[in-house]
């Protein structure tokens, strides 16, 4: 029997246009360096109703969790942007070494290391005046990142509650479900300022789409929805930008190459020893930073700032957390794109993605409730409430399944 698939209601973005992380054209180095220098005397902006996580004109950003390959290579790039003042360290391992090597670079970006001593009174120290928190948790087992991040989220909360929260997880689709319920235990709905990084996908997509059309992957951007990992993430190769004149058998190609890529990664260092918390952990790290210089550039009042990333939506009436494009303010998430009209491979693909997502989001809400069920909730598929609240306008649909 065949049925309308409910996810294909040809929703538009209203962005009228996208833009990569860094700008498009030139090295992200020289953008961020002259975005700074023309921007560096507006200030914060002070929306209404709205308290951005800047106050002052510096700009803090701790990474927790550094001392393993992805926050190595996050904080070896954030320390080349010009945009982050201070990059304050911590991890429970040493990390003295990391902190002297990143002290040899040239760069204006000051570094503080945290981590060796007493651990609350050095997470303590890492987080006072963060305007952005990344949290990095590595590991196969998911039980033990929740511990991992239940511990740093107390801290996040009683000295930088209003930070911009990046989560960098293998894990995100139930770790960021968990992370919410922690800052509502707290009294805290800052549904807006948590983050779970999708970047490194939208890198990879990127990637493939610049070479199939030939072009500076700096001028490409593919949107992605879905969750946070391989099998729930869906790339929109159709709805690619600058330039989306694929044919079927290319989507198809395109589609197939973005599991291919992580799989060849997975097997080459399964061959050479590596463990698989080191999957992808340059990439990973790289893709984060990316991500950071958005928020960065966000509280700093630039606009159009656009990303996509895994946060709380009822975009779908099943889900209550649902990775989608995003514009970015001073706030966190200043609005909610929606989702492009889909092709019929993406829709099937979200089809199958939408109860691997929802499984995951029940495990996390149960990792930080236990027993007691979620007071979040969602309209129910009969309700517009959720898509006119985001200024979307549903179309017929053309897309059966």
């Amino acid at each position: 029997m065949r049925r309308i698939n409910p996810y294909c209601n040809g929703w538009s973005c209203s962005s009228s246009s996208w833009k990569s992380s860094f700008g498009l054209g030139r090295s992200p180095l020289d953008r961020d360096k002259d975005y700074y220098c023309k921007n560096h005397s507006r200030g914060y902006a002070a929306k209404a109703g709205c308290a951005p996580a800047c106050a002052s004109s510096s700009l803090k950003v701790a990474i927790l969790g550094a001392n393993c390959i992805t926050g190595r290579s996050l904080a070896l790039s954030l320390k080349q942007s010009c945009l982050v003042d201070e990059l304050s360290i911590y991890d429970h391992k040493p990390s003295r070494g990391m902190l002297l090597e990143l002290g040899q670079l040239g760069s204006n970006c000051r570094t503080v290391c945290h981590g060796d001593s007493d651990m609350a009174q050095d997470l303590s120290k890492a987080l006072m005046d963060a305007k952005i928190v990344v949290v990095i948790t590595t590991g196969s087992d998911v039980r033990q990142e929740a511990d991992d991040l239940r511990k740093l989220t107390q801290g996040i909360i009683e000295h930088c509650p209003k930070a911009l929260v990046a989560l960098v997880s293998r894990s995100v689709n139930s770790l960021l479900p968990m992370l919410f319920e922690l800052y509502k235990q707290s009294g805290l709905f800052q549904w807006n300022r948590l983050f779970g990084v999708l970047n490194l996908f939208s890198t990879r997509a990127n990637s493939l789409a610049a070479e199939a059309l030939a072009i500076d992957p700096e001028f490409v951007s593919v949107p992605i929805i879905g969750g946070g990992c391989t099998k729930t993430c869906v790339p929109l190769f159709s709805r690619t930008r600058p330039c989306a004149e694929f044919t079927p058998e290319e989507l198809n190609k395109l589609t197939l190459g973005m599991r291919d890529m992580a799989e060849r990664v997975d097997d080459a260092q399964r061959r050479e020893g590596s463990s698989m918390d080191e999957s992808s952990a340059l990439a990973l790290g790289f893709s984060a930073a990316r991500f950071c210089v958005s928020l960065c550039k966000a509280l700093r009042d630039q606009d159009d700032v656009v990303e996509c990333a895994y946060v709380r939506s009822c975009l779908l009436p099943e889900l209550k957390y649902f990775g989608s494009p995003l514009r970015l303010g001073p706030c966190g998430v200043q609005k909610q794109l929606g989702v492009p009209r889909l092709h019929d491979r993406e829709c099937r693909a979200l089809v199958e993605a939408v109860p691997e997502i929802a499984k995951a989001i029940a495990l996390g809400e149960s990792l930080a409730l236990g027993e007691k069920r979620s007071t979040e909730i969602c309209p129910a598929p009969s309700s517009c409430a959720a898509l006119e609240r985001y200024h979307h306008q549903p179309q017929a649909s053309n897309v059966t399944v």
